[in-house]
């Protein structure tokens, strides 16, 4: 509403001046003995132009390139009329969760099972994620296999499963040493019963991730 009131404001403006600059010429006529007639062309110039039709239309491609240059910058504009409240705010509040967040996606922990360490973890995510995706999560994997300076390329990747909501899923078949090993990312509860985990073995895990504490790092 900022930019509607700050237009409304310049026409009162304008149209005050006209008025104002008509009363004068009208007086001036009067007393002179000009006729009041002759004045009328010049009164109807005056009132067409007080009420420039450009305006508006001024202030959209400004405010089209106030947000350009934003863009430029990495902020995300919405709303056109949105640099023109945030120009307005003195004071800016935002809850804990954080409403502005780096976009990015990175592991806070890891829990390993059945013999595997933190790096088998780590190293069969990557493998079973594509960075041509650019899915979040396979990229947190892909990120933090880089991180650690897990070696990757010793595995080619031969068949790739992108996320299925339905599945729950992502699939992927690479080859090492003419081995072809299936490696497969997605929900706890998917995965445990591939792997063929019993109830009391779920529940166990499923109340163990639960009291995880919730510490994030960022890569």
């Amino acid at each position: 509403m900022y930019v509607e009131e700050v237009i409304t404001n310049l026409l009162k403006w304008l149209l005050s001046m006209v008025v104002i600059l008509l009363t004068i010429a009208f007086f001036v006529s009067y007393i002179r003995g000009i006729n009041l007639l002759e004045i009328l062309p010049l009164a109807l110039i005056l009132l067409v132009s007080s009420i420039p039709v450009a305006l508006p239309t001024m202030f959209t491609v400004t405010m089209a390139l106030g947000s350009m240059e934003l863009a430029k910058k990495g902020v995300l504009v919405t709303r056109l009329n949105a640099s023109q409240d945030a120009s307005m705010m003195d004071l800016l509040c935002v809850d804990k969760t954080g409403t502005l967040p780096l976009n990015k996606l990175s592991l806070a922990d890891i829990t390993a099972l059945d013999g595997y360490t933190n790096e088998d973890v780590i190293l069969y995510g990557a493998l079973a994620s594509s960075e041509a995706n650019q899915d979040p999560i396979d990229i947190a994997f892909i990120a933090a296999a880089k991180h650690k300076g897990l070696d990757t390329d010793e595995y080619v990747q031969i068949s790739f499963t992108p996320f299925d909501p339905a599945s729950r899923r992502t699939e992927s078949i690479v080859q090492k040493n003419n081995e072809h090993i299936q490696v497969v990312k997605g929900a706890v509860t998917v995965l445990t019963t591939l792997c063929g985990y019993d109830n009391e073995r779920i529940s166990v895990l499923e109340q163990k991730w639960v009291n995880m504490p919730k510490k994030v790092t960022e890569l």
